[in-house]
């Protein structure tokens, strides 16, 4: 059941993936250099530390790297075909905020896997932030089927997380908090807010 699941979810995270290109594409959403930047380096490091929180379980670790894998190529996509908005200062400052955190955990002893991971956590809430500033002033615009999807994907991997539970409750904040909370937060937004821009 949970290997079915967390297959459920990596499944859903392609479609929302492929819809988010294929938004992109068409000049329907337009994501942050920023945002996308910040996620590319964040999710790579999630991965690898993610995989030491789920104690090396692949099926537990298999929508967080479907979901790394397409981040990177919906990065280069969008930096290729130059989709990308313009960074503002204060973006730039968050994107450093983040290569700060990075390097901090690679130099620092004190910093484990686990703590590095619920770090992670934190540098996705800016950058989330980033885009739903953006979405705010009507500078960007987002459509919200493929974040609508992206919350689906990671409740079905919540639940299959929670199945057999092992009392082990860092694995549920990357979910929860990435997952659901800011994915959520940008499907809302993109709901009710009209963009500026054309």
């Amino acid at each position: 059941m949970k290997e079915a699941l967390n297959v459920l979810s990596s499944l859903m995270l392609i479609g929302v993936y492929v819809l988010y290109i294929k938004q992109t594409r068409d000049d329907i959403s337009t994501p942050n250099p920023a945002t996308w930047s910040i996620w590319l380096f964040t999710s790579i490091m999630n991965a690898f530390s993610y995989f030491s929180v789920v104690h090396e379980n692949m099926w537990e670790m298999v929508y967080v790297g479907t979901a790394t894998v397409l981040m990177v190529i919906t990065f280069f996509f969008s930096f290729i075909n130059g989709k990308f908005t313009k960074l503002k200062r204060k973006e730039i400052f968050a994107l450093i905020s983040a290569i700060i955190v990075f390097v901090l955990w690679k130099v620092s002893e004190t910093i484990d896997v686990v703590m590095a991971n619920i770090l992670m956590q934190i540098v996705f809430v800016i950058s989330f932030h980033i885009t739903a500033e953006r979405i705010n002033d009507g500078t960007a615009k987002e459509k919200y089927p493929p974040w609508l999807l992206a919350v689906g994907a990671y409740i079905v991997a919540i639940i299959s997380l929670t199945i057999d539970f092992d009392g082990n409750w860092t694995k549920l904040v990357y979910p929860t908090v990435n997952g659901v909370g800011g994915n959520g937060y940008i499907a809302i937004l993109s709901i009710i807010k009209k963009p500026r821009i054309q």
